[in-house]
């Protein structure tokens, strides 16, 4: 069938239809094909017109730059360098040398941006996210002024990404009263680590405790939210986060990422009188969940709980009963795991293997 294609193709002459359309066709690719090189090269040419007049204007403005941080120049000489179009260059400039640096040196950079900042603010609220997120990005290093509410606003910016800069910028332990604001911005970021977002509310400090500790048993929050929300006050070490968990715990029909977020809220902040709350999730269907319930027996626990780590060795899961070796070492149980290691053949390995880690390695 296909020779007889072919055969085909061969007999056609330039008065067929076929051969005409086929051939036009030829030409169109080829017209298509050399318009997509020009404009490729003219779109090279452009960008590499851009950088080099960008690389000549910020070439002019070091050199004025260090005169005027040497005190030998005055900044209204550099000012005049700057012409209106390279307002947003500018602020860009100093913005790279301004996060690097604070006490006077950041004061400096601020004094030399002042006369742009209108410019900057009206660059938040237009272009694209990635510039909008950007100029967000600067005016917040670069401003003197408090802009806790222009990133509040920007915190309900169409665009996650500009959202989790001004989030980022508020994340601050001078924003601690703006804590309940930021949990209620939380859920915009889904797509968004839990462990960075937990990270961020911690740098509020302790001054944001109350806030965190009544979003965390807030029913109307999602449990991802929650989840973070306990992540965050396991970073701040919170005694009375770790007993609102131990009680959220008594609750079975809890979801696991939930569980598992309050189960490290419960090692990290409590005692060994919280022991019984973990329970039931030594028993848990989730591997993961009986993972995190064997690690936080083993930080609270007391001697007490060494039946029930030991109980833990049999578990089907091996990192399960790696974690109950881990922490019945970490009770200083030296005696029995070597005991263990003799009375359990198949986890012998495992046990002579948490023996000979230093208890500087983590799990």
């Amino acid at each position: 069938m296909i020779r007889t294609f072919a055969q085909e193709l061969l007999e056609l002459t330039f008065g067929d239809r076929l051969f005409q359309a086929a051939l036009i066709a030829f030409y169109v690719l080829i017209g298509l094909t050399g318009l997509m090189i020009i404009a490729a090269v003219l779109l090279r040419w452009r960008n590499d017109q851009q950088q080099a007049r960008r690389q000549r204007c910020e070439a002019r403005w070091k050199a004025q730059l260090q005169e005027v941080l040497l005190g030998t120049q005055r900044p209204e000489m550099l000012w005049a360098t700057v012409a209106p179009n390279e307002v947003l260059q500018f602020c860009s400039f100093l913005y790279r040398f301004a996060r690097r640096v604070k006490g006077v040196e950041l004061a400096q950079f601020r004094m030399l941006a002042r006369p742009y900042l209108p410019q900057l603010r009206r660059a938040v609220h237009r272009g694209s996210p990635e510039a909008r997120a950007y100029y967000l990005q600067i005016l917040a290093v670069l401003s003197e002024e408090n802009l806790s509410e222009v990133l509040l606003h920007a915190l309900d910016d169409p665009t996650p990404l500009v959202a989790l800069v001004a989030f980022r910028r508020l994340a601050q332990p001078e924003n601690a009263p703006l804590a309940p604001q930021l949990i209620g911005r939380l859920h915009r970021f889904k797509q968004i680590s839990p462990a960075l977002l937990a990270s961020l509310l911690s740098r509020l400090g302790f001054e944001a405790l109350p806030a965190l500790r009544q979003a965390l048993g807030d029913v109307q929050h999602p449990a991802w939210v929650r989840a973070i929300i306990a992540q965050t006050l396991s970073l701040l070490n919170d005694p009375q986060g770790a007993f609102l968990a131990a009680q959220m715990l008594q609750n079975p029909n809890l979801p696991d990422e939930l569980v598992l977020a309050l189960l490290t809220l419960v090692a990290h902040g409590g005692t060994a009188a919280y022991t019984v709350v973990l329970l039931p999730y030594l028993h848990h269907p989730n591997e993961a969940v009986r993972l995190e319930a064997v690690r936080a027996l083993g930080t609270i626990g007391d001697a007490t709980s060494q039946t029930l780590l030991v109980k833990a060795l049999e578990d089907t899961s091996s990192w399960v009963a790696l974690a109950a070796a881990r922490a019945l070492k970490q009770q200083r149980a030296f005696a029995l795991l070597a005991e263990l290691a003799e009375r359990y053949p198949q986890r012998r390995m495992l046990i002579e293997q948490v023996l000979q880690e230093s208890f500087s390695e983590k799990p």
